[in-house]
């Protein structure tokens, strides 16, 4: 049986990392992807303490989720 992915979110500021998770515990253990994300993107301006996540995310208008083969 396959499991519908869910659209999840960190943010750190203003910055949003979204990305697909089967579950909240899936989503928790993207943690080190998101604080490498936000690393790279912030610079100096990155705080690991700001990190806020993983928290449900609304679906933009017209998004489409493209499935892997």
């Amino acid at each position: 049986m396959e499991q519908n992915e869910v659209l999840y979110e960190y943010k750190m500021g203003s910055e949003v990392f979204r990305f697909e998770a089967p579950s909240h515990e899936e989503a928790e253990m993207s943690r080190s992807y998101a604080l490498l994300h936000f690393a790279e993107k912030l610079g100096t301006l990155f705080s690991e303490e700001a990190l806020q996540g993983p928290d449900l995310a609304e679906i933009p208008t017209g998004f489409i989720l493209e499935k892997s083969p």
